[in-house]
């Protein structure tokens, strides 16, 4: 039984991560008439960046915000250059952010090639120490709660 609600926990911050990544689609394309390819790299660049930045020591709360500060940076640059002029035809802007995507696809895959991150941070501890024995993920309560 454990088992099982560790698997569906997990399964639901998944789920959650790609709501929210699927919201920012949609918003998006509402706004601008425009399917951002690049959109996915975002949430990309911040996951990577802000385990690099707890690998390095960092504290947890200041290497989520540099990491989110970063995405948005991210997001507005392919903005400006896809999307933010007038008269920009709906054809260039989808070919210009396929490029951009795929472009940040290649960087993130040579910076931070195919490493894995192990960190023992609050949320880990806070997991390890409940009372219950269900092995939830660590980070999967913060995904819930960010998704809400």
């Amino acid at each position: 039984m454990s088992f099982f609600l560790g698997v569906v926990s997990s399964g639901v911050a998944t789920g959650a991560a790609f709501a929210l990544v699927a919201t920012g689609f949609v918003v998006i394309h509402r706004v601008t008439r425009v399917v951002n390819f690049a959109q996915g790299v975002f949430s990309v660049v911040a996951g990577m960046l802000c385990a690099a930045l707890l690998t390095l020591g960092l504290p947890h709360f200041l290497a989520e915000v540099v990491a989110i500060l970063a995405a948005i940076a991210a997001g507005f640059g392919v903005g400006l250059v896809a999307i933010g002029r007038r008269g920009t035809p709906p054809l260039a802007s989808l070919i210009i952010t396929l490029g951009a995507g795929v472009l940040s696809y290649a960087v993130v895959t040579v910076v931070g090639g195919r490493l894995t991150f192990e960190h023992s941070g609050p949320i880990q501890e806070l997991a390890l120490t409940r009372p219950t024995a269900t092995p939830i993920p660590p980070g999967t309560f913060a995904v819930f709660g960010s998704t809400f």
